[in-house]
């Protein structure tokens, strides 16, 4: 929807991108799931290392 952005403006994209996975991952419930959200899962899961504070750009 956004790859025009890419060449254009890629902040813009990226920043986008980023948006569009908090609410994927964050927000969207998965029927795969249970109709729960992919960071509940996560959570439920006492010895995860997918919970970081971090992640670099690009």
């Amino acid at each position: 929807m956004n790859k025009e952005l890419l060449i254009s403006d890629p902040q813009l994209f990226y920043s986008k991108l980023s948006d569009w996975l908090f609410w994927y991952n964050t927000e969207r419930a998965h029927h795969g799931l249970g109709y729960t959200t992919t960071m509940h899962q996560i959570k439920k899961q006492k010895n995860s290392n997918m919970l970081w504070t971090y992640t670099p750009w690009i």
